[in-house]
């Protein structure tokens, strides 16, 4: 019996790239709680778990319109407002990203495989992962953005002028999300008019873009005081745009920073670089351009063109407004991993050649997706939560325990400790609140057990830290130090010693 014929290498080039967006979504979902809330998240969750005045007046000085705010008061007010709970919402908007990159791309011209793969690079993305399991609104920012980018690559594949309204609708709500929205509309519609689109086709995407920045930060400069005075992040510098390209290409375990999470490990940045300069200099070889090569040619000058604006925007307006952070810039995700991998699958005539870059880059892919997966699954975010709970747990086999440092309600938020300011301070008496610039002063020997809580500065290691107030409120007891991230949590027992 003659056995059957082995698949085309493109077909299971294109399943492998399946089943990495397919585990990439599924990821989303996994460990919700793990992780505590940090300082942003318990912003969010405050603002939207009581009443609609409150999300309306917590948001009143922020920069971005409150669309995340009300759709996550809805979620908070229907599903709940645990830290799993809560998380669900941006998870849930992460699978539909997956989903929207992979049904908005089935129109652009694209192979089942090139659409798979680009699919599967938003799915794996480190940054996207991140962000989809945190109750901010970059989640449903991403999701619109990569709705935005699949249907301008759409607009410039068919140039229908129906098809404008499309992308002004996909627009219109990145800019009602988040201000760096705004401008992505704007730098589609610049890249498609660079892709020779008519005015026309193009007009309706800079008007929707627009509309609703005008509508929420006219009126909030000229009514609201304090507004957008929340963002105190420095100016971006050269060094920013490195630490833009290795978290938008990043993976392996996430490290928190004051402007969000940056992945230190190049597992893909590195293979990533490398496949664009093979597949550029394939690309270039006598004989390699085919029609082939040209239908693709389109879509990368769309994208090439709206990355490098878009970075020169966002950096141009962070020089007035600091909002140059690296999870408001999950904005540039879906352009700048989707031209990296166009020109790794637009590279030369040679099949062999374009499958094999093709299979390296998933490799990549496969390779940071299960590195992320297992970072995400160590501490990485400011542990309030854990911090809170050890705290309780001591309190309540020593209620006379002395607490000293900078602990304050909103740590018990997403847990079932009351954050109830007046039974969160009935359950943390006695206590001495020390400002966290003052830090270690208030660590000196005390006759009742004592235990240390100290919030520091995101992105700083508590374990020298620890030490500080080991070795200064020692005195005649017996000091153990829980290690949480980025808090400094030290009990003192003097009965111990």
């Amino acid at each position: 019996m003659t056995p059957p014929p082995k698949p085309r290498v493109g077909a299971r080039l294109a399943r492998w790239a399946l089943v990495l967006s397919v585990l990439g979504a599924a990821l989303r979902l996994v460990g919700l709680g793990r992780q505590g809330l940090w300082s942003d998240e318990q912003f969010t969750l405050l603002q939207t778990s009581s009443t609609w005045g409150r999300v309306f007046q917590m948001g009143s000085a922020e920069v971005h319109p409150p669309t995340f705010a009300i759709l996550a008061h809805l979620w908070v007010g229907a599903v709940g407002g645990s830290t799993s709970e809560a998380r669900l919402l941006p998870a849930l908007i992460g699978i539909l990203t997956v989903l929207l990159a992979w049904r908005g791309l089935r129109d652009c011209g694209f192979d089942a495989t090139t659409r798979n793969v680009l699919t599967a690079m938003v799915a794996c993305s480190g940054m996207a992962l991140v962000h989809t399991q945190d109750f901010r609104s970059y989640g449903l920012l991403l999701l619109f953005s990569t709705g935005a980018t699949a249907a301008a690559l759409r607009l410039a594949q068919e140039r229908s002028f129906r098809r404008s309204h499309v992308l002004a609708l996909w627009c219109l709500a990145a800019s009602a999300t988040h201000l760096f929205g705004m401008l992505l509309g704007l730098c589609l519609a610049v890249a498609l008019r660079a892709g020779r689109l008519p005015g026309r086709s193009v007009r309706p995407a800079v008007l929707a873009a627009l509309v609703p920045q005008v509508l929420w930060c006219v009126p909030g400069v000229l009514f609201t005081d304090g507004f957008a005075e929340g963002a105190k992040f420095p100016a971006p510098d050269l060094h920013a745009l490195t630490d833009l390209l290795m978290a938008v290409l990043g993976g392996g375990h996430p490290t928190q920073v004051a402007g969000g999470f940056r992945f230190p490990q190049p597992w893909l940045l590195v293979p990533v670089l490398v496949l664009a300069v093979l597949a550029l200099a394939a690309h270039r070889r006598p004989g390699a351009r085919t029609g082939a090569i040209d239908a693709f040619a389109l879509h990368r000058r769309v994208l090439g063109v709206t990355v490098l604006l878009l970075v020169f925007g966002t950096w141009t307006v962070s020089q007035a407004v600091h909002l140059w952070t690296l999870r408001n810039l999950i904005v540039v995700l879906p352009a700048t991993v989707w031209w990296f991998g166009l020109w790794i699958r637009s590279t030369t005539l040679d099949a062999t050649v374009r499958d094999r870059l093709t299979a390296a880059l998933l490799g990549a892919l496969t390779l940071s997706l299960t590195m992320t997966g297992l970072g995400l699954w160590r501490p990485y975010k400011t542990d309030f939560t854990r911090a809170i709970q050890w705290y309780v747990s001591i309190k309540q086999e020593r209620p006379e325990l002395l607490l000293v440092g900078n602990v304050n309600p909103s740590w018990a938020l997403g847990t079932d400790i009351q954050s109830d300011p007046d039974a969160f301070h009935q359950l943390t008496a006695p206590s001495r609140i020390v400002d966290r610039d003052t830090f270690p002063l208030d660590a000196i020997p005390r006759q009742l057990p004592t235990v240390y809580l100290y919030y520091l500065t995101i992105g700083q290691s508590s374990a020298e830290k620890d030490q500080i107030v080991v070795d200064q409120a020692r005195g005649d007891g017996q000091c153990t130090v829980e290690p949480l991230e980025q808090i400094v949590a030290v009990f003192c027992d003097p009965v111990a010693h």
